[in-house]
């Protein structure tokens, strides 16, 4: 069993510099515990959406205390 305590949504993507493909990253912390996975899928699509890059994913981050 586990407690959460935080929960972060990261967003990734690659963009290309015009010589190599460079790989990054957005971390939006303070998200509700309780929120759904769907949600934060929604949320990050969201985000992604306004991003030109490739290779774009979601993540949900957890701390969480295991009892």
């Amino acid at each position: 069993m586990k407690t959460v305590e935080k929960v972060k949504l990261k967003v990734s993507f690659t963009i290309n510099d015009g010589e190599k493909n460079v790989n990054k990253s957005k971390t939006y912390s303070s998200i509700n515990s309780s929120a759904s996975d769907e949600n934060l899928k929604k949320a990050g699509d969201a985000v992604l959406t306004l991003i030109e890059g490739n290779n774009k994913n979601v993540y949900r981050i957890e701390e969480a205390i295991l009892d």
